[in-house]
């Protein structure tokens, strides 16, 4: 998990790298869909964050711990 969360962070991180990059390659991206972009992979970071999260009912076994 921890794996996945780092990746998708350096990505959020590196975002505007990206579409430099992207821009230099003659990829044209306008402001809103850098908005857009930003915002969904913000968005994945923080489902990521949820679902893997120890004190939710949802994620994979055994991230709940044990009732009384």
């Amino acid at each position: 998990m921890t794996k996945a969360v780092a990746a998708l962070g350096i990505i959020v991180g590196g975002l505007a790298s990206i579409f430099e990059l992207l821009v230099a390659f003659g990829v044209n991206i306008n402001p809103d869909q850098q908005t857009a972009i930003a915002a969904v992979a913000g968005l994945a970071l923080v489902a990521l964050g949820v679902w893997f999260h120890p004190s939710t009912p949802i994620g994979p076994k055994g991230s709940v711990p044990p009732g009384p």
